[in-house]
């Protein structure tokens, strides 16, 4: 399969599964909040932030092995390949088995973290399920990472849609026989459950396809390859787990569970347009490594040019009907009495923006293999985040986590990126439908949320046409755009 067929079928079907994921977190939380009190389900969610802190102790390995069986199966060197798939899943495992026992470790001391009342007893025994759930996810990842470096990644995609839809049935049956809570947790696991028999069945089947035969070893040097290769990209990881999702962290610890659920709820939709220009950024990771692998002068090759263009605008243009929408979907999400202000939601869409192009920019980087200063900066931009989340919730409230991302991600961009350069043109862009957001929202119409949702959205849409019209560099980057994206 080549590259570009294999983004392509990777994207679709991880935008398929990112709409499940919306069905989850939109339709079904007024949903789980009936059986399910705001005050519970927000210290699971801060909770839950907890064990995303427990990931860097992966250390990166799911980079590492992309990143290396990627670079043999390019070079056709299958026995290699086949060797590094072995060793590379023995080291997930003996590292999901690490995060499982710190995890169960870590479980009596949640309530020095949170104020659980008389919360404990579920959350402590949600929290455990949790952390199995989370070891579990880190060797289907590993799996589902070496269909997706062979440029084969179609089986690993549908597992993961299928299981998420079976969690979903699961979850719902649960509830409605009032496990509550626990609901959630016996869901997710069963998901990874499921995935993770059939991902193994996917890999087998695959290395026969390559080598002709599923026996590999698990060697010493590739073991320690990816060690000397982890002592770089634990700053990276530990960047990432850090400050992935440590806002309902600081905010549940500091402010309370209830404000955590509403800072979580009046950003939802920002999340979800981070996560689904991500799919693009995370599926072109693999034909990244392909491309300077074959040829390493390609630093200005026209995909590369066609697909920062792509991020940015579809970013752009998604955050820009986020900051109009949002107060209008909220009331029809959650209730009339939910608003969050103009303000807050533009801070958010900000630093969601400034948040999905360091994402795209670091998976350039490391596609040619620049993991050491790449994880330097990743690391010390999420230290500045944690002290300044600290500093700036202490001072602004719930404003200060987004005022955060954007002032530490903006640093991490411009040191990044050494010869960072400003495109002037993509700043006007942001401006212009930024703005043209900020103004429609403050509008207030007096209809039915739906109502004043389709109208904004109209609106606006009609004024990117009208960008498009006027602006002759907009429109060539867009026809490029679609004529690369139709190509075969």
């Amino acid at each position: 399969m080549n590259r570009k067929k294999a983004i392509g079928i990777q994207s679709k079907l991880d935008v398929i599964q990112l709409v499940l994921n919306i069905i989850i977190g939109i339709v079904l939380i007024p949903y789980y909040l009936n059986f399910i009190s705001l005050e519970l389900y927000g210290f699971w969610l801060a909770t839950s932030g907890v064990i995303v802190l427990l990931d860097l102790l992966d250390l990166g390995i799911s980079t590492v092995f992309v990143e290396r069986i990627s670079k043999f199966y390019s070079k056709k060197s299958h026995k290699n390949l086949i060797d590094y798939f072995y060793s590379g899943i023995f080291l997930h495992f003996i590292i999901a088995l690490i995060i499982l026992l710190f995890g169960l470790a870590l479980t009596p001391f949640l309530s020095f973290f949170f104020d659980l009342g008389s919360n404990e007893h579920i959350i402590e025994n949600c929290f455990k399920i949790a952390v199995l759930t989370s070891s579990l996810k880190l060797l289907n990842s590993g799996l589902s990472n070496f269909g997706s470096s062979v440029l084969m990644p179609l089986n690993y995609s549908l597992t993961r849609i299928v299981s998420l839809i079976l969690s979903i049935i699961l979850v719902i049956n649960l509830l409605q026989l009032n496990y509550g809570l626990f609901s959630l947790a016996y869901g997710y696991l069963a998901q990874q459950l499921f995935s993770i028999i059939f991902n193994i069945i996917f890999s087998l089947k695959l290395i026969i396809k390559i080598n002709s035969s599923f026996l590999g070893n698990i060697r010493y040097y590739i073991l320690k390859d990816f060690i000397l290769s982890l002592k770089y990209l634990f700053f990276a990881r530990s960047a990432e787990s850090l400050i992935k999702n440590i806002e309902p962290v600081i905010i549940g610890s500091t402010i309370g569970a209830e404000t955590t659920a509403i800072y979580v709820f009046g950003k939802k939709i920002s999340d979800v347009i981070y996560q689904f220009v991500n799919i693009f950024t995370g599926a072109s990771y693999a034909s990244l490594i392909n491309i300077f692998q074959l040829n390493r002068s390609e630093l200005k090759d026209i995909r590369i040019e066609n697909l920062s263009n792509f991020i940015f605008y579809l970013a752009v243009i998604f955050l820009s009907f986020f900051i109009s929408l949002n107060n209008d979907f909220l009331h029809l999400w959650v209730g009339e009495d939910f608003k969050i202000p103009l303000l807050l939601t533009t801070l958010f869409a900000l630093s969601s923006l400034l948040m999905i192009w360091i994402q795209f920019r670091t998976v350039f980087h490391f596609s040619r293999n620049l993991i050491k200063h790449v994880s330097l900066v990743l690391f010390l931009e999420a230290i500045l985040r944690c002290v300044l989340f600290f500093i700036l919730i202490k001072e602004f409230n719930i404003y200060g986590a987004p005022a955060a991302i954007i002032i530490s991600t903006s640093l991490g961009i411009l040191f990044l990126d050494k010869n960072f350069k400003i495109d002037k043109f993509h700043l006007i862009i942001c401006f212009l439908f930024f703005s043209a957001s900020i103004f429609l929202a403050n509008i207030d119409m007096h209809f039915l949320p739906l109502i004043n949702i389709l109208i904004k959205a109209s609106v606006l849409t009609i004024v990117l046409l009208t960008g498009t019209v006027l602006s002759k560099k907009f429109r060539l980057d867009l026809l490029s755009l679609i004529n690369y994206i139709r190509k075969k």
